[in-house]
């Protein structure tokens, strides 16, 4: 079986944030990089929205 999930681009950041009871309110940001997904932070966050977002 194959599924595929077709998603636009988004206009904007759009962080994951974790479930309500966590015990976290911290916010994660990911990115789409060729065929990986990876975790951006601090100055690498800034540069990638800067550079998709401006």
């Amino acid at each position: 079986m194959i599924c595929q999930v077709s998603v636009a681009a988004s206009g904007k950041p759009v962080f994951a944030k974790p479930p309500k009871g966590a015990g976290t309110e911290a916010s994660d940001f990911w990115v789409r990089i060729g065929n990986a997904t990876k975790q951006l932070h601090g100055d690498d966050m800034i540069d990638y929205q800067n550079d998709h977002w401006g």
